[in-house]
Formats: C-alpha cells, structure tokens, sequence
C-alpha cells in the first residue's frame, strides 16, 4: 500500500531548507566579510602611503640628508600613485 504524499513529505530525509540556507550563505558570507576586510585593509595602506608621500614631497633638503634620501629620490617617491607600493 502507498502512502499518502503528505506522509512522504513529513517523512523526507532531506535536510530542512533553513539548514540547506545556511550551508550555502555561511561560506558566502565568511568570503564577503574578508573581501570587505581586505578591501578595508587597502584603503588604510593608499591613505597611508598618499600622505607619506605628500610629507615626503614637504621634505626641506636637509631634512632630507638626514634620512638619506635625495631630492630626486624624494620626488620619485612622491610621484608615485597611491595603489603603488
């Protein structure tokens, strides 16, 4: 004798789809919180090199001496775009 379809139903040895929901957005939502995370982590290091880069470019030549740079290496540095290390 078959069972009827509503007794299948509750029978069924599928996982329940809030569990089917979480296996797939749990993984999902880990890779976006470290893509945010790194993308994060480079605003921090452009922000940081543009202003070292607009300190380096103040620079007067003796300060300069002092940490053993040359005005041209300065200005090459300074140059630079922010997203170049």
């Amino acid at each position: 004798m078959k069972a009827p379809l509503n007794t299948l139903a509750i029978h069924s040895t599928h996982a329940p789809l809030s569990h089917s929901l979480a296996v797939f957005f749990t993984p999902l939502a880990q890779h976006a919180r470290t893509f945010i995370a790194q993308r994060r982590q480079d605003l921090t290091t452009w922000n940081q090199r543009r202003r070292t880069r607009l300190a380096l470019r103040e620079l007067d030549n003796d300060a300069l001496k002092d940490i053993g740079v040359s005005r041209a290496e300065a200005l090459n540095e300074a140059n630079k775009p922010f997203w170049k290390g």
